[in-house]
């Protein structure tokens, strides 16, 4: 198997529509549990605001800096500066922000579509490790 089949599949070689079910089987996934797992259904926006993921996020944002909102400051009004949460997810957040503004359901969508290019991307790699044993690329991308 040549490696450019691999990395770089066509429109009608097996990959490409293996990698196309996959990212739709795992956004569908993530849709259809989504109900059953969501606590927030009265107030949407706690979700971002809960573990300080969002609120750091909002804060970057609005260009106040990696900060947490006015938590442990004496004057109450100056955001904290702050390494409590890992910046990889709070960029991501802030990112989406900046597009959107402050709404949970791009933050969900963008998370999705991120879990689907994982997947993809575990495919690949996987594939590429063992190209003779294409059912165990897809059992690892799941």
């Amino acid at each position: 198997m040549n490696n450019n089949d691999i990395l770089a599949p066509g429109i009608r070689s097996l990959p490409w529509r293996t990698l196309l079910m996959l990212g739709i089987t795992v956004i569908l996934v993530r849709v259809l549990l989504f109900p059953f797992i969501f606590p927030y259904q009265s107030n949407p926006e706690g979700a971002l605001t809960t573990d300080n993921w969002g609120a750091i996020a909002r804060n970057l944002a609005d260009g106040h800096g990696y900060t947490l909102p006015y938590n442990g400051n004496p004057d109450g009004r100056t955001p904290t500066p702050t390494a409590y949460r890992e910046p990889v997810p709070v960029l991501w957040f802030a990112g989406i922000f900046i597009l959107f503004g402050f709404r949970l359901w791009p933050v969900m969508i963008g998370n999705w579509l991120l879990d689907a290019a994982t997947a993809m991307v575990l495919y690949l790699l996987a594939r590429y490790i063992f190209p003779q044993r294409s059912g165990l690329a897809v059992s690892v991308s799941y």
